[in-house]
């Protein structure tokens, strides 16, 4: 299963913000979702909110490490609660390479 992420940009500092969320497609049990996230601007902090529903039973998450956007040295990995709402942020500038 694959989402291809809306992208929000937060237009102002100290102001309240709408975001789109993207919900995963697949509702079967430990089934792997993929989500996409391809950053529009320049190198700067990208935000990834994470919502499990209440009884669904934890679940893991993992930013991989590489050649990408996010160019990471290692993977970026951690679980969610049922029930719970957690949010990570990236450096993009941390992340990204000059070329």
């Amino acid at each position: 299963m694959a989402v291809t992420v809306t992208n929000t940009k937060i237009a102002a500092l100290n102001a309240d913000q709408t975001y789109t969320a993207n919900a995963a497609t697949s509702s079967t049990i430990d089934q792997a979702e993929v989500f996409t996230i391809t950053p529009t601007g320049k190198a700067n902090k990208t935000a990834i909110t994470f919502t499990n529903g209440a009884g669904h039973g934890a679940y893991t998450y993992s930013i991989a490490a590489g050649a990408n956007v996010f160019k990471a040295g290692a993977a970026k990995t951690g679980s969610i609660a049922a029930g719970a709402t957690e949010v990570i942020q990236l450096d993009m500038g941390r992340y990204t390479s000059a070329t």
